[in-house]
């Protein structure tokens, strides 16, 4: 049985992965490609806080809640689809929550300035999910100055060869015609309503939005992101080695998300593929 600790977790975020001190990590994180775990899934925030002593990690702690017209509180509100690791680390005293009821990210920046934390918990970040000033905008703005990088660790997101909240992103961006701006308002206070760039559902709401008919669409709408494995690993962009019973993924923020916006203004339905 494979065993991680912080100390192998450290060596290979730093020596396989190539991720620097001042790196701004956005970390997927599954635990069953890590075997047995010494000391459970906080060996995996220690093993980051080593390995970014000038830097940050970032993670999902999503709750969907306004989408399920729940309240969101960033202190207790709980993430239970984030999987083992991801639903208790937000709880972690290093990290910070942002306020986004849906999306909501936690963050553990270790730089001089707080400068990552600082932009990713801006009262804008609570107000979309992934346009302008989210907390993906506000990531990809910072990857011009730290190392930004997008992991996927322990066989996070094994169902494709890469997939990450990033492109939606990118999808909002170039505003792809499978996704709509759909509002979602605050169970306390309708007036107050969170924007996500939403997958189409059914014909009704594709024609709803549209005023016409989506001949070339399945309902619900669902992006494969077969071909963009094979087009990552191709034009090698994306770092892949082996640790445990899984191999870690790594792609620059920059690279993708410049890469990707290119490819979509060419192909808009790309990453239905």
């Amino acid at each position: 049985m494979f065993k991680t600790s912080v100390e192998d977790l450290v060596k290979h975020l730093q020596k396989d992965v190539s991720i620097s001190e001042n790196s701004m990590v956005w970390l997927h994180s599954g635990i069953l490609g890590l075997g047995i775990i010494k000391g459970g899934v906080e060996t995996i925030t220690e093993a980051f806080s080593r390995v970014l002593p000038q830097g940050a990690l970032v993670i999902p702690s999503f709750t969907y809640s306004w989408c399920n017209s729940d309240v969101f509180d960033p202190l207790t509100s709980e993430c239970p689809d984030m999987g083992a690791y991801g639903k208790v680390a937000w709880k972690d005293k290093r990290f910070k929550r942002n306020s986004n009821p849906n999306f909501s990210i936690s963050v553990m920046d270790q730089t001089s300035d707080k400068r990552v934390e600082k932009a990713l918990t801006l009262d804008e970040t609570k107000w979309t999910c992934f346009g302008d000033d989210s907390v993906f905008d506000q990531m990809y703005r910072l990857s011009s100055d730290l190392p930004g990088k997008i992991v996927l660790l322990g066989g996070a997101h094994n169902d494709v060869v890469f997939r990450s909240t990033f492109l939606h992103y990118v999808e909002e961006k170039i505003a792809v015609p499978y996704r709509y701006q759909k509002a979602f308002k605050n169970p306390q206070n309708s007036k107050e309503a969170v924007v996500q760039f939403a997958r189409f559902m059914s014909q009704d709401e594709y024609d709803a939005a549209n005023g016409n008919s989506a001949l070339n669409f399945s309902f619900p709408i669902k992006e494969r992101y077969l071909k963009l494995g094979e087009d990552l690993i191709k034009n090698k962009m994306l770092l892949q080695t082996p640790f445990g019973y899984s191999a870690t993924k790594a792609i620059s923020i920059l690279t993708l998300c410049d890469w990707l916006e290119n490819k979509l203004k060419k192909e808009p339905e790309y990453l239905l593929k």
